[in-house]
């Protein structure tokens, strides 16, 4: 009969032990749950909050994000160079709307000039109408967007896609567009249409 005690006790605190971890664990859990919740429910509110910035080309001292030019490379590869502030945005990469489809270029940083990124991918023609989206590379996120015509060319007189190496001596379109156009390339213009104009006319002469 005491040994049947001793038993029940035991198996009474056993009971009593499981319980509390069982309820202890389902704390946990639903702490962890709720924290996730939280987490989720702010990064959402993060990016609600967060306007897609505008891009436009830049001017001559740029200090906001912007486009410097638009190019191509020896590789026939486009060229979309941006002025990106050193430590405001994210790694990220281009996506660029038109006419003829969607295309993704991948963004390299400028070797010898921090603030200047180059964006590199299928090639677009004169006078398209392009959207230019830039994506963070860790979530997607579209932060940055601006529409455009291409106009003009910065022809490169080298290939871009290791971001510019000394051997090479990467163009700095920032400060040195119009030399480096000279220099290193060409700048392709689209031809403007011809107007036919009138011919004018004069009445025939009277003679006696």
């Amino acid at each position: 009969m005491y040994g049947g005690r001793i038993f029940d006790m035991f198996e009474k605190f056993f009971a009593s032990r499981k319980s509390v971890f069982l309820v202890l664990g389902g704390v946990i859990v639903l702490a962890l749950l709720s924290w996730r919740v939280i987490a989720v429910v702010q990064a959402l509110s993060k990016t609600a909050e967060e306007p897609v910035l505008k891009i436009r080309y830049c001017g001559a001292e740029p200090e906001e994000l912007c486009v410097l030019s638009f190019g191509r490379d020896m590789d026939d590869k486009f060229v979309v160079n941006l002025f990106v502030p050193e430590g405001d945005f994210p790694q990220f990469y281009v996506k660029i709307e038109r006419a003829a489809g969607e295309g993704v270029y991948e963004c390299v940083r400028n070797e010898e000039v921090q603030t200047s990124v180059y964006c590199l991918g299928d090639m677009v023609g004169l006078l398209e109408k392009m959207e230019v989206n830039l994506y963070s590379l860790g979530d997607d996120h579209l932060f940055a967007a601006g529409n455009f015509t291409l106009e003009a060319v910065l022809v490169f007189s080298q290939s871009l896609a290791g971001g510019g190496a000394e051997e090479s001596g990467t163009p700095t379109p920032a400060a040195l567009a119009a030399d480096q156009a000279l220099s290193t390339g060409s700048l392709e213009k689209a031809a403007p249409t011809p107007t036919l104009l009138p011919s004018p006319s004069y009445p025939n002469p009277s003679y006696p």
